[in-house]
């Protein structure tokens, strides 16, 4: 009787030790948008006990109660570590440094000289497509037309390197091949010297003069340095924001001179303005 008592105390103390040194730990694992990652692995950190998570993404998992975390792992996530609770949600990072896709609508307006130079009064729209690439450093490519002007559908390119500076937060610095509106003056004078036909000679001291000096706006290829700022808001909305200078690649001046039979002379010379253009755009999309 003694024994059978003896041997039964044994038996609870063993059970009541052993239910004391564990603990069950629930939860889920989930990637960066709530969708549940299925047969994600959970393990005690430096343990043995392990399990994988069900269609839902949920677990349940008895480790040593002296255990001080749990981590998951999942194929083309990056592992996560968290300190052990009764409830646990482990939401997933890219293996590839958090990296994301951007596609943007933009839309913006070029500013450029009008009737004369250094007048910014002339304007163009403009909308394209920009794709980025984002992370710790990314890059993105752009593309975008002027609907209106002498340049009308010619389309505009640009490139550019990323560098993440907060959460969703990132900065770029590019350079572009762009159409800009610039400024050209157009001079032209003829002189007229009266033809004596008695004597068969011109009479240069009385010469008549036509001259008129215009100024006309017109697109001109033009390379473009651009700041650029992406904001990636919650986890799929993107937005940017673009600012280019365009700087003419033609800053010309070209002249031609005319002899006439009859008593008359011209030149003319045509003049490209090297003032710049400023391209402001804005962007809305979606990240993947």
């Amino acid at each position: 009787m003694k024994r059978t008592l003896f041997a039964v105390l044994m038996l609870m103390a063993t059970v009541t030790v052993s239910a004391q040194s564990t603990r069950t730990v629930k939860g889920a694992v989930i990637d960066k948008s709530g969708n549940p990652l299925p047969g994600a692995e959970v393990s005690a950190t430096k343990g043995a006990e392990s399990t994988t998570t069900d269609a839902d993404g949920t677990f349940t998992l008895e480790v040593p109660i002296w255990l001080k975390s749990v981590t998951a792992r999942y194929a083309g996530k990056r592992d996560k570590t968290m300190k052990t609770s009764d409830e646990m949600i482990f939401r997933m990072k890219n293996a590839s440094g958090n990296r994301q896709w951007i596609l943007n609508a933009i839309g913006g307006i070029g500013i450029g000289p009008g009737s004369s130079r250094g007048d910014y009064s002339s304007s163009l729209g403009q909308v394209g497509l920009m794709a980025a690439n984002l992370g710790k450093w990314g890059g993105y490519a752009k593309v975008y037309w002027q609907p209106a002007g002498d340049e009308a559908g010619a389309p505009n390119f640009s490139i550019g390197a990323t560098k993440r500076v907060y959460k969703g937060l990132h900065v770029g610095i590019g350079v572009g091949f762009v159409w800009t509106n610039q400024c050209k003056n157009q001079y032209y004078q003829s002189i007229t010297y009266p033809y004596d036909y008695a004597t068969s000679t011109y009479d240069y001291s009385n010469p008549s003069t036509y001259s008129y000096d215009d100024y006309y706006a017109k697109n001109i290829a033009s390379i473009a340095p651009e700041l650029s700022v992406f904001y990636v808001l919650g986890n799929h909305i993107s937005l940017s924001f673009h600012y280019a200078i365009g700087i003419p690649l033609d800053d010309s001046y070209n002249s031609s001179s005319n002899y006439g039979y009859w008593g008359w002379y011209s030149t003319s010379y045509t003049r490209t303005t090297d003032d710049i253009n400023h391209n402001i755009q804005l962007g809305i999309g979606y990240a993947f």
